[in-house]
């Protein structure tokens, strides 16, 4: 079976044209037609408003990974699923005086074959993403919750091919693509990432670049097909 992933930093559903515009990330998500999909920059109220808005007419179930949290609003990761999600669990990524940051490690059905996808969003100085890689590393590892197929994905914020925190993923994952999807209207940083484990297991890597895609968020999308079972 195919599954369809994709990453999406939608930075907080302001456009390169500096519109907050969550029905046109929406839109977004109907031309992907993913079938899982990582979302950074997210943010929704308690009653999860924004989110809704997004997600509408999607047959997703969601996961929520707030970093940052106040009495109003929470921030941060969110991943989307058609499938069920059998478990998920939150990794704390947070670096001594930096912005707080995690990732979402869940498990996700798909129709009987259990995949292990680990959605997160690292930080901007190479101290911190060396730190977070470290800490990715350790719970990917940890042999309580293996699977046969892992995935990682999100945005890297690794302005640097040849930095040591990709090199360290590498290391475990192998080489992913180097797909250019930032800035989304003139893409040059490969900043978005998708890995799997075993590295066979992914395919047809590549940005989703479109009329609407390079104005709805400063990223754009990328997806992968995840060939499952």
């Amino acid at each position: 079976m195919n599954v369809k992933l994709a990453t999406y930093n939608i930075h907080g559903c302001i456009g390169s044209d500096r519109q907050k515009n969550p029905r046109r990330i929406g839109r977004v998500l109907l031309e992907m037609n993913a079938d899982i999909i990582a979302l950074q920059e997210v943010e929704y109220t308690h009653t999860v408003d924004e989110l809704d808005i997004i997600s509408d007419n999607h047959p997703y179930n969601a996961v929520l990974g707030p970093t940052v949290s106040s009495r109003k609003s929470h921030y941060g990761n969110v991943l989307l699923s058609r499938f069920p999600v059998a478990a998920e669990r939150k990794i704390n990524l947070s670096y001594p005086g930096r912005e707080k940051r995690g990732a979402i490690d869940a498990d996700i059905d798909c129709r009987g074959t259990i995949i292990r996808v680990i959605a997160t969003h690292l930080g901007l100085i190479p101290a911190e993403r060396r730190h977070q890689v470290g800490v990715l590393l350790d719970n990917i590892g940890d042999p309580r919750f293996s699977r046969e197929l892992t995935v990682l994905t999100g945005d890297m914020n690794e302005w640097f091919l040849w930095g040591r925190p990709l090199r360290l993923i590498h290391q475990y994952f192998g080489h992913s693509p180097a797909i250019t999807t930032y800035p989304a209207r003139w893409p040059v940083l490969s900043l978005d990432r998708i890995w799997c484990r075993p590295a066979a297991s992914i395919t047809a890597v590549s940005k989703h670049k479109t009329p609407l895609s390079t104005v709805a968020s400063d990223h754009l999308p990328l997806t992968g097909t995840i060939i499952v079972g």
